[in-house]
């Protein structure tokens, strides 16, 4: 049997993708089991649960699939089932839902993490749409922007398994408010190991700084926020080896920087398109009247 706390439910949908008889559907932004005397306690829910919502009470059935690349890979107990009983239900490559991992400093800017929780977040409320999940992760369980909005995370950044992830947002923020934790070597070890497993960086903002001091921005063009009055932003790039440019937005290979705030809403759009395609861009562009 599976309990569901709708109090710590994200509305992520990660457990209804996962669950292999689809029993798990998502009513007002959180997940519910539709039929228990069908549930067959295969643990996948629970395991893959980035919020620690789904509680199972044994982990013995004959199946636990676990969220990793672009496929639902399977892993089955020695139950003896067949094994159509149990594959997850119409899944391809193609459909395989995404990744994107956001870590939140303290001191964020505002702007830059709601934007894409909001427009990553229609991919799961469109049907024809393939489903991206976001996890939030920090160095602790409630981080405070620079605004005073207050984020509960789904993970800590040490439970965090970065080659499930196929992006990583980075936002910007203000140093006099605790932002400075963004330079510590956990997270530009993560940049650099998203990266180097084929993932793509968006930085937003001074974001651009802490992803050129993990070096992987040397020789390639980049932006950040030139209106500081106590750093010279683009000055730092060029120290970390990056090719400053005066553009809003730049994406060089699989790295997404640019100036500040403003342009928030275009990277979150240009993000879903290179995970997703234009096609499902575009769908949530006009779900959210920007068509």
């Amino acid at each position: 049997m599976i309990s569901i706390d709708r109090n710590k439910c994200t509305g992520c949908s990660i457990c209804a993708h996962v669950c292999p008889h689809g029993l798990i559907e998502m009513n007002d932004g959180t997940a519910f089991l539709t039929d228990a005397d069908k549930c067959i306690t295969c643990g996948a829910c629970g395991i893959n649960c980035p919020a620690g919502a789904v509680d199972v009470d044994k982990k013995t059935g004959c199946v636990v699939t676990i969220i990793k690349e672009d496929i639902l890979k399977l892993k089955k107990s020695n139950s003896g089932c067949q094994e159509d009983v149990c594959a997850p239900r119409n899944i391809s490559p193609e459909k395989a839902h995404k990744k994107v991992l956001l870590f939140v400093p303290q001191g964020f800017e505002d702007l830059e993490v709601a934007t894409f929780t909001d427009i990553i977040g229609w991919t799961r409320v469109l049907k024809e749409v393939k489903s991206v999940d976001l996890v939030i992760t920090a160095f602790r369980r409630s981080v405070r922007s620079k605004h005073n909005l207050i984020i509960n995370v789904h993970a800590l950044l040490d439970e965090v398994k970065v080659s499930d992830y196929h992006a990583l947002i980075i936002p910007g923020g203000f140093n006099d408010s605790g932002y400075q934790e963004v330079y510590d070597e956990r997270v530009l070890d993560l940049i650099r190991k998203v990266y180097a497993n084929g993932g793509i960086i968006t930085a937003m903002c001074v974001g651009s700084l802490a992803v050129a001091k993990a070096g992987i921005l040397r020789d390639r063009e980049a932006t950040t926020y030139s209106l500081s009055r106590r750093h010279d932003n683009l000055q730092t790039l060029r120290d970390y080896g990056a090719i400053t440019s005066s553009q809003r937005i730049v994406i060089s290979d699989r790295i997404i920087t640019n100036r500040g705030p403003d342009t928030s809403i275009d990277v979150a759009f240009k993000l879903v398109e290179m995970l997703n395609g234009e096609e499902d861009m575009m769908r949530i562009r006009k779900a959210l009247m920007f068509e």
